[in-house]
């Protein structure tokens, strides 16, 4: 049996968007608790300008939020500035600090990479690149995120996570 996936995901959600989000979701579904929440917010308070404190605080709002639901969590770290970041290791910061899985950033810069801005990826044709833009993932990227958040799902839970109706 599959597991049903909900995504709450929308374009510029910073995270107290999210929080925001995830208490509306709660509400309209009582006594149907998710099992896992995967959080994958900050990159757009860093380019928002927010304070780093006020990102931290609200990803400690929704891993409270999930706590309450009885859901586990697992944190994604989102890359931001690639010589300055005021925002640097703060999901391993929260990750550490709550005891959460944490799946890094690596696979984020794997799309600047292959990209259209960036060696590899400027050499490659725009059908193999993982990004249009280099930043956001197309089609491709989707689906090489998806693999890597399946993977590390796998892991956790084992592979039965990944069966298929």
């Amino acid at each position: 049996m599959a597991v049903p996936v909900e995504s709450v995901a929308r374009p510029g959600i910073t995270t107290d968007w999210g929080a925001a989000l995830l208490e509306d979701w709660i509400a309209e579904n009582p006594g149907n608790a998710a099992q896992i929440v995967i959080i994958e917010l900050g990159a757009n308070d860093f380019e928002m300008k927010r304070k780093r404190i006020d990102t931290k605080v609200e990803l400690e709002k929704i891993i409270q939020l999930c706590n309450a639901i009885g859901a586990d969590t697992l944190l994604v770290e989102c890359p931001r500035g690639f010589v300055r970041d005021e925002f640097h290791e703060l999901e391993r910061e929260v990750a550490r600090n709550n005891d959460l899985e944490l799946l890094p950033d690596s696979m984020f810069r794997f799309l600047v990479l292959w990209g259209p801005y960036a060696p590899p990826g400027m050499w490659l044709s725009k059908k193999s690149r993982l990004s249009d833009d280099g930043i956001h993932p197309n089609r491709r990227g989707d689906a090489y995120l998806a693999r890597k958040v399946a993977t590390k799902l796998a892991a956790l839970y084992g592979d039965q996570i990944l069966a298929k109706q």
